[in-house]
């Protein structure tokens, strides 16, 4: 391609731009790709000026991307800054690393001296609504299928004689594809009674557009996935107890709590063990229901696992659980926890003091 027809690729995307109303806070980013265009035009050979323009427009694009998503506008920077967005700067030949210095240092200059502008003239980002997903990936239903899921227990049979009834019963209803439906990440299962290609995730995405529709909240509402089996995790602790005590919604696929590794993830969080927690079931068939209330589930646990000895842990527990080989040091512990569970009680006043408003 010549360049001047390169330059003409620029200028089509700078006009398109410039006149779609949701890029007008990238103005004087845009009027630097317009001073760019004309210098191109009387200097076409130049090595620099045409992938400088290039990468702007690249990191205008990411930035709108980033935000209309609910990201935050500065995180978005920081992408095109940090070099998430690789300049491509071969546009015209090979370029020498001088060249390519150039080209990053200007066009990483002109977004972090800019931030200002952009953090004034950007929304608000979106609000963040928490998800759990209680799903399987695709390799896990390839392991539910195959029968290994069920390998990790001592005595997996019972397991798979539970199972076997809800699998027939699926497939009896013509939903033979079932395993087809999971995906690399349960974002993008598929539900059984959801259209063609619809995922979990566009089914809660149009769910919250219609609350923003609704007019309840000024700003847009975007759902942020939280993996069930990275919650339980030690540097993931503040998370998890976020969760349990300002609320969350928990999505469970019946056939998945077969799986162990969400199951056993899902019951770890005890997230169902509060009320701030929403939480549905999601089965392919009414009738399956009947089927997975009465299944059996085995959990290989160790008593680290369990919460007792995660609370013993956690440096921010106020010594609610402790472990105690001394009973010398029980009555201690025992008073001060009574202390936190019953209410501050005063003695009442007596003689004049009952007369006093003190």
């Amino acid at each position: 391609m010549e360049p001047n027809r390169h330059w003409e690729v620029v200028e089509a995307e700078y006009m398109e731009l410039r006149e779609a109303p949701e890029y007008k806070r990238f103005g004087s980013f845009l009027d630097t790709v317009e001073s760019l265009i004309g210098a191109g035009r009387n200097t076409p050979d130049s090595e620099t000026l045409l992938p400088c323009a290039t990468e702007i427009l690249k990191g205008i694009r990411h930035i709108q991307q980033k935000t209309s998503q609910g990201d935050d506008v500065m995180a978005a920077v920081d992408e095109v800054t940090g070099g998430f967005v690789q300049p491509n700067v071969e546009v015209n030949g090979t370029l020498n690393q001088a060249s390519r210095d150039i080209i990053n240092s200007f066009v990483i200059n002109l977004f972090d001296s800019r931030r200002g502008e952009l953090e004034s003239s950007s929304p608000s980002p979106a609000i963040l609504v928490p998800v759990i997903l209680v799903v399987m990936t695709d390799t896990e239903a390839i392991d539910l299928c195959s029968g290994t899921a069920f390998d990790v227990f001592g005595q997996p049979e019972p397991l798979r004689g539970d199972f076997q009834p809800l699998v027939q019963l699926i497939c009896d209803n013509g939903l033979t594809d079932w395993a087809d439906r999971y995906r690399g990440t349960p974002e993008e299962w598929q539900p059984y009674n959801a259209q063609p290609g619809e995922t979990i995730a566009d089914l809660i995405a149009s769910a919250l557009e219609l609350i923003y529709q609704n007019g309840t909240y000024d700003r847009p509402l975007r759902a942020d996935f939280k993996d069930i089996r990275l919650l339980n995790a030690d540097n993931n602790r503040p998370m998890l107890k976020a969760l349990r005590e300002r609320g969350c919604v928990v999505i469970i696929d019946c056939i998945s709590i077969r799986h162990s590794r969400p199951l056993s993830a899902y019951h770890q969080s005890m997230l169902d063990a509060y009320p701030t927690t929403s939480i549905v079931r999601i089965a392919p068939l009414a009738s399956a229901f009947n089927l997975v209330r009465n299944m059996k589930i085995a959990l290989e646990w160790s008593l680290s696992d369990m919460e007792f000895d995660r609370r013993r842990l956690d440096p921010h527990d106020e010594y609610t659980c402790v472990d105690m080989s001394e009973t010398t040091e029980f009555p201690k512990w025992f008073i001060s926890q009574v202390k936190k569970i019953l209410p501050t009680t005063t003695t009442s006043p007596t003689g004049i003091l009952r007369e006093m408003k003190i």
